[in-house]
């Protein structure tokens, strides 16, 4: 009990465990003799203050202080994070511009005054809650210890031998720049100190007689480290994406890797928690935090709010339910940008020595062209390609070259190449690791129109006179572009563009009489192929919704429900300058379309566009961009692991210095595009497509007409005069490789 009067004290102990106290009592009567203001300086709406604060009890070491925080308490504006109790001030509100941390501790609508120094107690200087009715429930502060000697000093320069004491008799300063808010400088004020009754007889000495408990439970520090950081926000578009990977040492006077850390910002980043601690040192342990999808709305300084739980439930008796935690706000910098990245050449592990030629099936002059992958479940990569006598498809179960002919289909056949033109190939996964294959003829050819299903023991066929209704010799109107796919209803589609429509030619049997439904007619003499890209134009969600995307005076994609055959589009860009459409769906049903993007003769772009919901979409976000830089049409391969990391392959030419081959991986929501890969082994490059495997591991193939190459296994030799594929492997990809 404090007689101000008499400055004497009578101690009777309430408890003897450790507690946190509103000091408050003690140091502000009388006002300005504990607790002084040392400086003033006004700055526009911006007040610099040094606040001074000095033990009141001089000679009594029992009553030294430990973790001693000057509180700011104002009104605020803030309450969206998952903790729904947590209200805190923000701009527009009166608030520390430069807080050490931020704490629920003597806050009035937790902890309601009841005259004691376990309660909230109006401060002489500030305005009475009474008047202010003051709303947060987080508040800022500046912590004061006897090792901060400048005002200014960081929370780095504390010893940790010295357990953060405020010595008896001490005065202590810290600086407090003070932003107003919009109703002025409405304020209060609160004093938290934690402390235990020192050990043993006296005289004491400190911090060494006082137990562990002395000091608060919660986290003093901490210091974040920027790992990785692809933040990015388009001052043009009005969007930004990226996503951070933080390294957060907690500093804690005991029990440091007790704790349970989380990083949030309500419209910038999800909550995201910790595992334990992967490391630390004297004083302090190491937590990662994870941030892969931020949408940040502004360049500059952006907050984080961290949550730093301690392994002690409840404040006191007065909060139950609630894990004493210490809070901090970082600022992290968010840099002008699109998201995209220049390529540069980091094809570590995806040189030549790491290659295989799949040319070695007799005769001299041999064309692949328009070969496809795709991965099964089980990490099985398949190849699908044409060349001049027939047709093959391989399995790979691992990179090792070992590729082993599982078909082939020669003759007069849908495969055949005729008079020097080219057929094109799809290669689709089945939901239960079959494979559908098809191919669409040269033009003015009958009859050659082809799907192929691997049912993992044998291929079955359709093709020819059995799809003669849906092909006419019109220049302006052959069938082209057949992709096959086997839904989750067993039913079989072949998607065409044919009579100036798009087509769905289905067969709920292999063999037998398959039927047709219009996916959406087309303009006469449409200019470009429907279903433009060569490899993905088709996949399915896990509930049964398959998704088509095609070239239509600019982009569209459609829906139907597997097994119907009502398809409506959900999605289009009518502008003519998309092209090139690719479709992904990756684990948790997310629609991402990628096309190719028409910026001037020297210039293209690819544009990715997102839904969560099936129907809409967002974007475009771009993903690729380079000046004087040209991408090849019909050639995205968009695919993704089972991490929903997404690749995307393409051909492009820079500055007609000729052709290069790009792999570029990204996290959905806004990482930014990385190169993976970037080969500029040969000036005409061409037709690359990719597979992964659900680790991550990716296969690409390409054709590539170049003369001579030097191996390690073949030396140099001489191809000149025709084609071949080179398929390229590698262990996994990863994003700083």
């Amino acid at each position: 009990i404090a007689d101000p009067e008499t400055k004497t004290l009578d101690v009777m102990m309430l408890r003897t465990g450790a507690m946190h106290i509103n000091a408050l009592p003690f140091i502000d009567q009388p006002p300005l003799v504990y607790l002084s203001l040392e400086s003033v300086e006004f700055n526009g709406d911006i007040i610099d203050v040094g606040i001074g604060l000095r033990h009141p009890f001089l000679g009594l070491t029992e009553f030294t202080g430990f973790d001693v925080k000057g509180i700011l308490i104002t009104n605020g504006s803030f309450n969206s994070f998952t903790d729904a109790d947590l209200v805190m001030a923000t701009a527009g509100d009166t608030r520390l511009l430069n807080p050490d941390g931020l704490t629920r501790w003597w806050n009035p609508s937790e902890f309601p005054s009841n005259g004691t120094i376990f309660g909230y107690f109006d401060g002489a200087l500030g305005a009475p809650d009474s008047f202010a009715d003051y709303n947060t429930t987080l508040n800022a502060y500046k912590y004061f210890c006897d090792d901060l000697d400048d005002p200014a000093d960081p929370l780095s320069d504390i010893d940790p031998e010295g357990r953060g004491v405020f010595s008896p008799g001490m005065k202590n300063v810290r600086d407090y720049s003070i932003e107003l808010g919009t109703d002025g400088l409405v304020f209060n004020y609160a004093v938290d100190a934690s402390w235990q009754f020192p050990e043993g007889d006296p005289p004491w000495e400190a911090p060494g007689d006082f137990a562990e408990e002395a000091n608060q439970p919660e986290a003093y520090r901490i210091e974040v480290t920027e790992v990785d950081k692809t933040l990015y926000y388009d001052e043009i578009e009005l969007e930004g994406g990226g996503g951070a990977n933080l390294s957060i040492d907690v500093y804690d006077w005991f029990g440091a890797d007790l704790h349970a850390i989380s990083v949030e910002w309500p419209g910038f980043a999800a909550q995201a928690i910790s595992a334990g601690a992967t490391g630390g040192g004297v004083g302090y342990s190491t937590y990662e935090i994870d941030l892969p999808a931020c949408t940040p709305s502004a360049v500059g300084d952006q907050p984080l709010f961290i949550t730093v739980e301690s392994e002690v439930e409840n404040y006191g008796d007065i909060i139950t339910g609630k894990p004493v935690s210490a809070y901090f706000i970082y600022n992290i910098d968010v840099p002008s940008g699109t998201g995209s990245v220049d390529p540069v050449d980091i094809c570590t592990g995806w040189g030549a020595e790491t290659g295989h030629y799949l040319d070695s099936f007799g005769g001299s002059s041999y064309w692949f062209l328009r070969t496809n992958l795709a991965s099964d479940s089980n990490g099985n990569v398949w190849m699908w390609c044409q060349r001049t006598s027939n047709a093959i498809s391989r399995p790979s179960t691992a990179f090792n070259g070992d590729w082993g002919t599982m078909h082939e289909q020669s003759g007069l056949s849908a495969f055949q190449v005729f008079s020097g033109n080219t057929i094109d190939v799809s290669l689709t996964p089945t939901f239960d690791g079959g494979l559908i294959a098809g191919c669409s003829p040269p033009a003015y050819s009958t009859n050659r129109l082809s799907i192929a299903w691997w049912d993992g023991s044998s291929w079955h066929e359709q093709y020819a006179g059995a799809w003669q209704l849906y092909y006419v010799t019109n220049s302006t109107e052959i069938a082209y572009r057949i992709n096959g796919y086997r839904d989750s209803t067993n039913r079989f589609h072949a998607f065409i563009q044919a009579n100036n429509s798009l087509i769905d030619y289905y067969g709920d049997t292999w063999q037998g009489t398959w039927s047709n439904t219009v996916v959406a007619p087309m303009p006469v003499g449409q200019p470009d192929y429907a279903c433009q890209t060569r490899t993905d134009f088709v996949a399915e969600t896990s509930d049964g919704w398959i998704y088509l995307c095609w070239v239509d005076n600019g982009i569209k994609v459609a829906r139907c429900q597997a097994g119907t055959t009502d398809w409506n589009v959900v999605f289009q860009v009518d502008d003519t300058d998309y092209d090139s459409p690719t479709l992904y769906i990756d684990n948790q049903n997310r629609v991402f379309l990628a096309a190719r993007h028409y910026i001037s003769d020297n210039e293209d772009q690819i544009h990715l566009f997102t839904s969560t919901n099936g129907t809409t979409f967002t974007g475009p976000e771009t993903i690729f961009t380079e000046a004087s830089s040209r991408v090849d049409p019909c050639y995205l391969t968009l695919k993704g692991d089972s991490d929903d990391n997404l690749f995307l392959s393409f051909p492009y030419r820079p500055n007609d210095d000729g052709a290069h081959v790009a792999i570029i991986a990204g996290n959905p929501g806004g990482t930014l595009w990385t190169d993976i890969c970037v080969l500029t082994t040969s000036p005409i490059i061409q037709h690359p497509v990719i597979a992964v495997r659900p680790d991550g591991s990716i296969e690409m193939c390409f054709s590539d007409p170049t003369s001579t190459y030097e191996t390690p296994d073949r030396g140099s030799t001489d191809y000149a005069g025709y084609s071949r594929n080179y398929v390229m492997g590698r262990s996994h990809p990863g994003f700083a490789d």
